[in-house]
Parts: C-alpha cells; structure tokens; sequence
C-alpha cells in the first residue's frame, strides 16, 4: 500500500486549507531506504497530528543531535535546510495551510515562526489535542474528514472575510510566482512598502523571496512525480529564464544541484515502490 494518502479539501476550507494528508508506516524497517528524509526551503505554514505513540526528530543543517518535535505541532516557513528522522512506527496526520490562513487564526506575525516548531495547542488550544486523539481512535479515513472539518468549520465561521492582500497572494500562488511584484501590490491596492511590511507579518519573508519560494516548490514538485522529465523542460514550465536560474535557486533552497537533487527524490519513489508492492 501507498505510505501517504491525500484527502479531499472541503470547498468551503479551501480559503484556509492547501492539503490533507496522511501518512501510516507500519515498520520503516522492511523498506530498502533510510527513514530519515531531506527537508528544503518552503514558504508553507503546517500542522502535524501524530497519531500513534511515536514522534518525529528533526535537526537543521549543520546541528549534529536530532531535536524531538512535540505530537502535535505547527511549523513555521523553514528557510534551512532540515533533515526529518521519522519512527519506526509513524502516523500522522499533516495540514498545509494556505499561505496567510495561519496568521488569520492566530494572530501572530509569521515572521516569528519562522523556521520555528511550536506546540500546536499554542495556536488552536487544547482541543487540537483532543482532535488529534479522537482522529488516532477514526475506523475510517471518512471518519477522520469529518473531524478535520468539523474543527476548521468552527474555526472560519470565526474568520473575519479574506482581504485584498489575501486575494493578492492567492493570484501570485496561481501563477506559481511568475508575476512582477508592483502588480501584485496593485492587485491589493497597497504600495510596494506596504505590500513588504504585509508580506512579513503574513507571509513570515518578503514578496520576492515568497514568489521564489512558490517556483522552486512547483519545480521540485514536478521531478518527485515525473522523474524522467529534464531539468531544462521543468525550468521553461515553472517559468525560469533559464536553466542555470533553477540550477541557483536549488543551491540556495536544497543546499544541492538538480543532479544531487535528483538522486535525493529517487530514493523518496524507491520508497514508495517497496510500499506499493507490499
């Protein structure tokens, strides 16, 4: 079977919600590939329910001990390079919210979570552990959608309406961050300072390095699912000038080439092949 699953995103939540998914290994250890995974840069904002006993260890670039992360946690834009060392035994539970919806629930700027893991009862209180218990204990992945929902439905009847800085964002998502960013501050009718200073609070960076972020995320994402494709080809649909402008950006945001990148996604599909045929 497949490790991972995702789950359908209510049309109602998807102002908030990006995906669901969940991940079950019942032992890491049947596989021919390290449990331990590479984590590059990314803009996006998450939650992680475990819901079994076992939590995953996570140590940035250049840290020689592992830090244990809480059960249930939120994680802030990472903007090092991270290594995830996932148990044995591990499921979880993981939500990536839309770029903006956490500040939205919290409140907080996003530049303080930056790469930052925090309990995730600071942001949504006690009773995300009590959804991450009662979604451990689901029968069925039906069962597990409705309690996801039926928190966040709670949650955005208490959000305020999306603003223009919000619309703004969701248009440079579209266009995976290939739009000058003086239009984009137009569309939300605030000034490129303005914009910045709105960016940082929301965002967790700046409207460039997020845009970056956003075409880099697509281009990585394009090698995972369809590694036979060239890295020429994956640089002219995500928008790049050129090669050797996806080559700079992957040094910067996976500490790698698109060579040594590669080599890093086929393990992840070697993977999930072992899973498929057991």
């Amino acid at each position: 079977m497949q490790p991972w699953q995702f789950l359908p995103v209510h049309p109602e939540l998807r102002q908030v919600i990006d995906t669901l998914l969940i991940m079950q290994v019942d032992d890491f250890s049947c596989l021919t590939v390290s449990s331990q995974f590479y984590h590059p840069w990314s803009a996006q904002t998450s939650m992680f329910l475990t819901l079994g006993e076992q939590v995953v260890k996570v140590k940035n670039y250049g840290e020689n001990e592992f830090t244990t992360y809480p059960a249930n946690f939120v994680m802030g834009p990472n903007l090092v390079e991270r290594m995830v060392q996932c148990p044995n035994q591990h499921y979880v539970l993981g939500i990536n919210f839309r770029p903006g919806a956490l500040y939205r629930f919290c409140g907080i700027s996003i530049e303080e979570l930056v790469n930052q893991v925090v309990e995730a009862s600071l942001i949504f209180g006690k009773a995300i552990d009590v959804l991450s218990q009662r979604i451990g204990a689901a029968k069925s992945k039906a069962e597990i959608l409705n309690l996801v929902e039926t928190f966040f439905f709670d949650k955005i009847n208490k959000l305020g309406a999306l603003n223009t800085f919000d619309t703004a964002i969701a248009k440079l998502v579209q266009a995976e961050g290939n739009i000058p960013m003086d239009e984009v501050a137009k569309l939300a009718c605030m000034s490129e300072k303005q914009f910045e200073r709105k960016a940082l609070e929301r965002l967790g960076m700046l409207p460039k390095l997020f845009a970056r972020l956003t075409r880099f995320s697509k281009a990585y994402m394009i090698k995972e699912t369809n590694p036979d494709i060239s890295w020429s080809n994956i640089a002219h649909q995500c928008g790049y000038y050129d090669q050797m402008h996806l080559v700079r950006d992957f040094k910067l945001f996976s500490g790698s080439t698109p060579t040594v990148a590669k080599q890093k996604i086929q393990n992840s599909i070697t993977a999930v092949t072992a899973f498929q045929n057991t």
